[in-house]
């Protein structure tokens, strides 16, 4: 009886080390490891392409983000271009006899005539 365990576990020691296990393993369940291959391989796909989709997410971020500060300096510029004492300065500048004004705007009505 002893016999015959020891050539259970020799045979199966055997099995394992010349591969004939892993074979009938693999034979049993190939369908299976295909599936499962398959299945890794779409993963690998999608994965790539969600990370193409990110990068350029992150990219369309950045660019705006850049053209966010541009926008913000060149509205910056503007106002400093507008505000009264920059124009009176550029008046000046040309030599035109321009004075400011020290009158608040008022309502000019004009008169229509008919024909």
């Amino acid at each position: 009886m002893n016999q015959k365990k020891a050539t259970k576990r020799g045979s199966l020691l055997a099995k394992i080390l010349g591969g004939d296990l892993f074979l009938q393993l693999i034979r049993k369940k190939f369908i299976y490891i295909l599936l499962g291959l398959g299945l890794l391989l779409m993963r690998i796909i999608f994965s790539y392409r969600d990370e193409r989709v990110l990068i350029q997410i992150d990219h369309i971020r950045d660019s705006i983000a850049i053209k966010s500060m541009i926008s913000q300096e060149l509205e910056t510029e503007l106002q400093q271009l507008g505000r009264p004492s920059e124009l009176y300065d550029k008046i000046k500048q040309q030599g035109l006899d321009l004075e400011q004004s020290r009158e608040v705007p008022g309502v000019i009505y004009v008169d229509k005539e008919e024909d």
